[in-house]
């Protein structure tokens, strides 16, 4: 007799937490603020986040080895040139298109993936993110709700 044994997709998946921030402030300068409100250091790794469609988003990281937790602000949207969209008279014309890293979050213009046992983590952070001048909010997302998740899995 044959034993079935069946691997559950919580192995598949890593657990953090995410929140959602919504600024006009660019990918570095987000960054610097992050790490003077939090008191990280995210720093931009070798290269970009690359998903299968050759689409790029901006990637900061860093791991806080005395807490042993992973910060990881990630860029939601990226602008990609897109060849021959208009057809007719324009059809060599390129046109800039937006892609985004979160489907279902258009509106979201970064995301801080935090990995840590500490669960208040996220919460104060919430708070201390809220507190920079040029943020217009930040909150909690519930990871569980998203169908993008993976892209968020490197």
């Amino acid at each position: 007799m044959l034993t079935t044994h069946k691997i559950s997709p919580e192995l598949y998946f890593e657990t953090f937490e995410l929140l959602a921030i919504h600024t006009a402030l660019e990918d570095y300068a987000m960054a610097y603020a992050l790490n003077a409100h939090l008191k990280l250091r995210l720093c931009r790794p070798g290269q970009d986040m690359t998903l299968s469609d050759s689409v790029s988003f901006s990637l900061f990281e860093w791991m806080d080895e005395m807490s042993d937790t992973q910060w990881t602000l990630f860029n939601n949207q990226t602008k990609q040139e897109q060849n021959g969209l208009l057809g007719g008279l324009f059809d060599n014309d390129s046109a800039m298109g937006i892609k985004y890293l979160v489907n279902e979050r258009k509106e979201v213009d970064y995301f801080l993936k935090i990995q840590s046992d500490d669960l208040r983590l996220a919460q104060q952070s919430v708070s201390q993110i809220n507190k920079i001048p040029e943020v217009i909010t930040a909150y909690v997302i519930d990871v569980e709700t998203l169908q993008s998740r993976k892209n968020l899995i490197m």
